[in-house]
């Protein structure tokens, strides 16, 4: 459920990079997209620079489901997205969240993505944690999709490495999908039929294609709710050709 608004700005509040931010010299509230919106700035020559805390809340029609909201809250550095950004999206039937940390605008920290919902507004309860660096995934990468459970790593360049696994065995599907990759290479690729043990071997990468589909299309959505002060995250996996 969506948190009331005082539980959201006392959230803000708790996280210790809020007070290594602070605030500009202004303050702007009022129309702001669709929506409203309350941030920071400092007067520049080239127009405000957006210092502190930023806060944003629009309000819509979303055909068929009826009333949407979405919510955007975080900090700015010398107008960079800085620190942990929420962005927030809420229909009948649906609500998904995602957390970003930036640093200086780019990825660099937690991507955390949830969704809820249920089959009549074709929505899933979704789960997806990547560690970032450097505006590249780098490290663990955790998923679950309505019960398809996704595991997996990247190196410090990014690049898939080691197993990658996609475990369907409580689905109907009943089979593991699996993946080994070598610093951006992938050297196999079988599907597992857990009824049989019959393995189906592939030369092409199936999970990752997945993976930036969902990201591309589920993700990314809410961090263009907020487009100013970072690149928004595509999906990209650093993959070179098999060998």
């Amino acid at each position: 459920m969506l948190e009331s608004l005082s539980e959201q700005l006392k959230e803000l509040i708790r996280l210790p990079f809020w007070r290594k931010v602070p605030n500009g010299s202004k303050h702007y509230a009022g129309k702001y997209l669709d929506g409203k919106a309350h941030y920071y700035y400092n007067e520049n020559a080239d127009g405000r620079i957006y210092e502190g805390s930023f806060y944003y809340l629009g309000k819509y029609f979303y055909h068929p489901y009826g009333k949407a909201t979405d919510y955007v809250s975080g900090t700015y550095l010398h107008s960079s997205k800085h620190g942990r950004w929420k962005f927030h999206h809420k229909r009948r039937g649906s609500n998904k969240l995602l957390y970003v940390d930036y640093f200086e605008g780019r990825h660099n920290g937690i991507y955390r993505y949830k969704s809820s919902g249920n089959r009549n507004s074709n929505a899933a309860d979704n789960t997806l944690i990547i560690e970032m660096s450097d505006g590249h995934p780098c490290g663990s990468v955790t998923g679950n999709f309505s019960g398809e459970i996704l595991t997996g790593q990247c190196d410090s360049e990014g690049r898939p490495d080691g197993v990658w696994t996609i475990d369907l065995s409580k689905t109907s599907l009943c089979r593991m999908d699996y993946e080994k990759w070598d610093h951006g290479v992938m050297t196999e690729a079988y599907s597992e039929d857990l009824t049989t043990g019959n393995r189906t071997h592939s030369s092409e990468s199936t999970i990752l294609p997945f993976l930036k589909n969902f990201i591309y299309y589920d993700c990314l959505p809410l961090e263009r709710l907020i487009t100013k002060g970072s690149i928004q995250w595509r999906g990209h996996f650093a993959i070179k050709e098999s060998m």
